[in-house]
């Protein structure tokens, strides 16, 4: 076989081109390949011995036996010719949305230059946008070019794309991402992902699949781009951020300072609204119903002009772009969750380029919102955790629906207890299509969870009117604190030693699992009975013991309780349970209604006396009776009774301390104390405690002379309230005679009732 007929593979012919040209550069007359043999050249032998990979000692027979069964090594050569990967670049391209090209078919709509005014005709009254050099596909085209990413500048010429004035059509609306590297979209990704988890409606980056608004994208994930790339070495995810510090931050960074003047115009419009971020929603009803919305996905804009042909004319009218986007926000019923993301429109009306006030807009950004209202939300969403199990409250304003005008009225927010007590006012499937709940271990914390979960939180909550027993709608933002009065306790006409036992009494009460009764949870609640003739301040210490041990007071009423006895037991179970729920101090005035002694002669009678009997043996918490009838009593509950308190008729001294208390409270509140003559009041407080009046009586006449003595142009003196307290001693004389001489207090002891 003649070695210099050989067939050489591919790399053997890179071998042999390469040392034709080494000949070339040593000898001053090249030669021709078919005239090299192995006789002429041993390095020839050398080499196809290397490429074989076998010693250069084989014979020439072998060697030639070797190459005509092409039996070759299974461990290739190094092909160190083979040619290296492109550097990363990108590419961009020209889209041109015009009908009129569509209807005449007569060219592309992506160009690779940058797109130019044509006139149709010599009227110059028609002229659409056009290029140079068109392009059939932007996926081909990337792919001849390998292109990293593409970039796809929209522009508007006519038809169904935004409108947009005559000499905006030669610029750009929006642009397009096209990737076409893996690691650039997963590295796009992780970004987005780490910023916006949890958004379903954002679309994931894809490979040859177009992303649009690659600018609103860009302005809102800048940071974590430039984070990128101090965190990545991958020469196609540096491609991209060369880019964009390239063509976009200086452009991006005055987006942001234009901003954040407070204004925004029709193009960077798209800028204002990004996805995950915390705006405030306007209600038509005032502030106070404004609510924290999270925006769950990008924005989409259509632009429409208000008057037909004025796209045809150019004419600079009004535009209407209308903004449609997804919002979500935390719900609560007793349970924080994640609402249904709601789909909304917002309209926008623009003359010509005029910029438009942020503050204005139905929905604002929260950075672009005002203080006030940006702290509202806050303190609101504050307020609303603290009320997460449980909370007593203060509320002063409408009920949300409208209606009744609340002043510092005491209010119980309790969301779960509504949906026990309420379940037709409630909803029906609490969490219903909803994700996200905050878990128990969340709902312990003292803190609310961290970022913007307290500006999303609800603008109203259901309250239980404590003394109106009724679950009403509060808006949140004017529910407050409760004001305790704390000098109330310490006002009281009562013994300095009475007030000791009945302040350890209810402070230091013995807890149900202290007990000491043989049967568990029974006879381990404080019953308290005050007895004693009207007005002498029963009710007065039952309220100010409450304030006190800062509980709520829960009143309960013979109207409120009904007279069938199953109704009764029933009732009784349900406000008990609710009372002890929330450590109420439940007050049941004029209790000689249902407490009266039985008798052989009304069994009903008896068997709600039974009932009462039964439900306080089981109580477990403070229960305040008072009467002014105890002599009717049934003996039944004098057993249960940890500690009555007799209240005696008014001696002088103690109507001077309540004279002196109603004229001192009524000095310290500044919206009537320029009523009152305060001084002659004072130097009066002996000669009004003369009058035997109780202290309902006493308030009583104080608000008769208040009145009276404006009518007159004058201020609340002893003169005034003199004059009142004749007019209503004369019905007090016509009682007396008619009982034969005895007043109130002796009658009832006459009868033995007190």
């Amino acid at each position: 076989m003649n070695l210099s007929s050989i067939e050489l593979s591919g790399s053997e012919n890179a071998l042999l081109a390469s040392q034709e040209k080494s000949d070339r550069t040593t000898k001053s007359a090249p030669r021709s390949p078919r005239h090299v043999t192995f006789s002429q050249t041993r390095n020839w032998r050398q080499i196809v011995c290397d490429t074989l990979n076998i010693s250069s000692q084989i014979t020439d027979d072998d060697l030639e036996h070797l190459l005509e069964d092409r039996t070759l090594p299974t461990t290739p050569a190094p092909n160190v010719f083979s040619p290296q990967p492109a550097e990363p670049s990108y590419k961009t391209l020209h889209r041109i949305a015009c009908k009129a090209s569509r209807v005449r078919r007569d060219g592309p709509s992506l160009w690779v230059d940058e797109p130019f005014l044509v006139e149709i005709d010599d009227t110059k009254k028609d002229a659409h946008l056009s290029g140079k050099d068109g392009v059939s596909g932007h996926l081909d085209y990337m792919d001849k070019h390998e292109a990293t990413f593409l970039i796809i500048k929209e522009y508007s010429c006519c038809g169904n794309a935004p409108a947009l004035d005559m000499q905006d059509r030669s610029a750009p609306y929006s642009e397009t991402l096209v990737l076409n590297s893996e690691q650039l979209c997963k590295a796009l990704n992780h970004i987005q992902n780490r910023v916006i988890d949890g958004i379903n409606s954002v679309s994931a980056f894809e490979t040859r699949v177009e992303k649009r608004g690659l600018e609103p994208w860009l302005y809102c994930f800048q940071e974590d781009v430039v984070e990128l790339a101090k965190s990545n070495n991958d020469k196609e995810v540096e491609c991209f951020i060369a880019f964009v510090n390239t063509h976009k931050v200086e452009e991006l960074n005055c987006i942001r300072e234009t901003l954040s003047k407070g204004k925004v115009t029709k193009r960077l419009l798209p800028y204002l609204f990004v996805p995950y971020q915390v705006c405030i929603l306007n209600d038509r009803r005032g502030c106070e119903f404004s609510r924290g919305v999270r925006l769950n996905s990008w924005p989409q804009f259509e632009s429409s002009f208000r008057k037909k042909g004025a796209w045809k004319t150019g004419k600079s009218n009004k535009v209407r772009t209308t903004m449609k986007l997804s919002l979500f926000q935390w719900d609560f019923d007793g349970h924080f969750y994640q609402s249904i993301a709601q789909d909304a429109t917002f309209d926008f009306d623009w003359n010509g380029d005029e910029p438009l006030d942020i503050i204005d807009f139905r929905l604002i950004p929260y950075n672009y919102a005002e203080t006030t209202a940006q702290s509202m939300l806050r303190k609101r969403g504050q307020m609303i955790w603290s009320c997460r199990h449980s909370k007593f409250v203060s509320y002063s304003g409408y009920e949300s629906s409208g209606g009744k005008w609340f002043i510092d009225s005491r209010f119980m927010i309790d969301c779960k207890t509504f949906q026990y007590t309420q379940p037709k006012a409630a909803r029906q499937t609490p969490n219903a299509g909803v994700s996200n709940n905050l878990g128990p271990v969340e709902m312990k914390d003292e803190e609310p969870p961290r970022g913007d979960f307290v500006l999303l939180l609800p603008v109203t909550l259901m309250g239980f009117d404590i003394q109106e027993k009724e679950w009403k709608s509060l808006v949140m933002c004017r529910v407050r604190e409760v004001d305790w009065d704390n000098e109330a306790f310490h006002c009281l006409v009562l013994p300095e030693d009475t007030k000791d036992v009945i302040k350890a009494l209810v402070t230091h009460r013995v807890t149900q699992s202290k007990s000491s009764d043989l049967i568990r949870s029974k006879g381990s609640g404080l019953i308290l009975l005050f007895h004693g003739p009207p007005g002498t301040g029963k009710t007065l210490t039952a309220e100010s013991v409450a304030e006190h041990a800062r509980k709520p007071l829960y009143r309960v009423t013979c109207g409120d309780i009904g007279t069938q006895p199953e109704a009764v037991e029933q009732y009784l179970k349900r406000v008990l349970g609710m009372a002890k729920l929330w450590n109420c101090v439940v007050l049941l005035d004029e209790a000689e209604v249902f407490l009266q002694e039985r008798s052989l002669k009304d069994l009903q009678r008896n068997a709600l006396v039974s009932v009462f009997l039964r439900v306080l043996e089981y109580y477990d918490g403070i229960l305040i009776l008072t009467s002014n009838r105890v002599g009717t009593l049934d003996e039944g509950f004098r057993s249960r009774i940890q500690l009555a308190l007799e209240y005696p008729k008014l001696d002088r001294v103690s109507r001077c301390k309540i004279w002196e208390n109603f004229i001192q409270r009524l000095n310290d509140d500044p919206t009537v104390s320029g009523e009152l003559d305060i001084a002659d009041l004072r130097n009066h407080l002996a000669d009004l405690s003369k009058y035997e009046l109780n202290g309902r009586e006493i308030r009583n006449a104080i608000n008769v002379a208040r009145p009276l003595a404006l009518s007159g142009g004058d201020k609340v003196d002893f003169q005034s309230l003199k004059k009142v307290m004749g007019v209503q001693g004369g019905f007090y004389r016509y009682i007396k005679d008619m009982n034969e001489g005895l007043d109130d207090d002796k009658m009832a002891r006459e009868e033995g009732k007190r």
